[in-house]
């Protein structure tokens, strides 16, 4: 799948739907794959334009297979997909656990904190994502060390 393919496929996924802080997921999923535009793995960008399709769209792996997506991106999108009721810690576990996923959800959480174009958020509110992003992103980093430490 290439990444033309994959934006396709997540503006179609996403139509209009916004996150929490009023911004269009499609924005923040493009944003995400801008942050690892320069990234090596030629899967990176397509990862990231897909991280968030089967977490917040009406959207499986089969439609992603259908879509033209194979097996590695599938592993890679679910990596990257929470689930329901799943601890933080065990989420984050898995998207620390492949070096690409590890750097899209560095990215992901990154982009949570830049918080400029969240307008249609109060400032507690505000606040509340920015103390929830740097808490993930702590842990993703204590994870990915702890990891690197045991290989």
């Amino acid at each position: 799948m290439t990444p033309e393919m994959a934006d396709v496929f997540a503006q179609q996924a996403h139509g209009s739907d916004q996150n929490r802080s009023g911004v269009p997921f499609i924005d923040h999923v493009r944003s995400v794959a801008a942050r690892v535009a320069s990234d090596p793995d030629p899967f990176a960008v397509v990862a990231a334009l897909l991280h968030d399709t089967v977490e917040k769209a009406a959207v499986g792996f089969d439609d992603l297979r259908a879509a033209g997506a194979d097996e590695r991106l599938i592993d890679l999108v679910d990596a990257l997909t929470e689930r329901p009721g799943e601890s933080e810690e065990s989420y984050l576990a898995r998207a620390a656990a492949d070096p690409l996923t590890l750097r899209i959800k560095r990215a992901d959480i990154t982009d949570k904190l830049d918080l400029r174009s969240a307008t249609m958020l109060s400032e507690t509110d505000r606040r509340a994502m920015e103390q929830r992003a740097q808490r993930r992103l702590a842990l993703l980093e204590q994870i990915a060390a702890a990891s690197r430490s045991i290989s």
